[in-house]
């Protein structure tokens, strides 16, 4: 047999990740995918889906983009196209766009995922508004541990009618701040999430 010696590999192995959060299977309580449809009679600027209950602290709302329909002759800006989903109560998702859609309408497709009590340390809701003539904003949250923490992205609504003024970044810049940028400086841009701090 060969003299040599198999080391051990160093890092945080797998079955230690496993042993720290317990099996897969009992970190995920329970998914739900959904749509809610918004503008549809009349073009409101909300329209809310019913999912099972969950318990608001332990779960996130994933935005997984829409399909837009435009109805009769004329233009779709993305102003009317681009929006938004938050949980608003335990049985409850609101999605939300920018300006009244008239006749037209999207459906927004959204993943609700709550994780079993041992594995969230916390969940904060945010939101970061970026107003007209601004190119960034920021939310304040409590400080977490940016190591153990996900942002859940649920997604943005506009008054900016073209790319440079309707699409934002999105990032922790640190403990307590979560920080949206754009490149334009013209009409308010909103994006909501969640950063979900997992448990040490």
């Amino acid at each position: 047999m060969s003299g040599r010696h198999r080391r051990p590999l160093t890092g945080v192995s797998l079955d230690a990740q496993v042993s720290r959060w317990g099996r897969p299977s009992r970190m995920i309580k329970s998914i739900q995918y959904g749509t809610v449809t918004i503008g549809t009679g009349g073009g409101p600027l909300t329209a809310t889906a019913t999912i099972a209950a969950v318990v608001a602290a332990n779960a996130v709302v994933h935005w997984f983009g829409e399909s837009v329909e435009v109805a009769g002759v004329g233009t779709h800006g993305l102003n009317e196209s681009l929006s938004s989903v938050v949980i608003t109560n335990p049985t409850t998702v609101t999605a939300q766009w920018g300006v009244n859609g008239g006749s037209n309408y999207a459906t927004v497709e959204f993943m609700v995922v709550e994780y079993d009590p041992h594995v969230v340390k916390s969940n904060q809701a945010f939101s970061v508004a970026i107003t007209n003539t601004n190119a960034s904003a920021t939310a304040t949250i409590t400080a977490v541990n940016l190591a153990e923490s996900i942002i859940a992205f649920g997604g943005f609504y506009t008054e900016g009618t073209v790319p440079l003024n309707a699409f934002a970044t999105l990032k922790q810049t640190n403990a307590t701040t979560v920080t949206g940028t754009r490149v334009g400086t013209s009409g308010a841009l909103t994006l909501n999430g969640a950063v979900l701090e997992l448990a040490a």
